[in-house]
């Protein structure tokens, strides 16, 4: 009886700490938390000089000029922003899927994108986001 007590308590302090670890849910579409895509990390920017640095589970959408376009405008600029991205389709060369973006406190609409690269004589990168009717082509930095 005893040993059957000790053995109890003994699996007990050994099993308890480790049942208490409690996962916070941080996503409000119910995908759990994600990341980004490693083939979307990194510095993107397009021809009028917006730029866009998508890290780990980060975002920061940067403008060299007051108008920033459709559909990043509607994003705060200069400020690192919660994010991830769900692929959807895998494509011969590249992909397609769904970002998402928590700004102000909020998941926004998620902005459809589509990664793809071509090989010249080297390779380009390309990232197109798309909020109908808005599209935005950017290249790798």
């Amino acid at each position: 009886m005893k040993r059957t007590v000790l053995s109890f308590l003994l699996t007990m302090i050994i099993v308890l700490p480790f049942s208490s670890c409690v996962f916070i849910d941080d996503d409000v579409y119910g995908y759990g938390f994600e990341r980004f895509d490693s083939s979307l990390r990194g510095t993107w920017e397009d021809e009028y000089g917006t730029t866009v640095i998508i890290d780990y589970d980060t975002i920061v959408i940067k403008t060299n000029s007051g108008n920033c376009p459709q559909p990043l405008n509607k994003f705060t600029k200069n400020s690192r922003l919660k994010g991830y991205s769900v692929e959807t389709d895998d494509l011969h060369d590249g992909e397609q899927g769904l970002i998402y973006i928590r700004d102000v406190g909020s998941w926004k609409d998620p902005i459809e994108y589509t990664y793809w690269e071509t090989e010249d004589w080297h390779r380009n990168e390309r990232l197109t986001l798309k909020a109908f009717p808005h599209q935005l082509t950017l290249h790798r930095k």
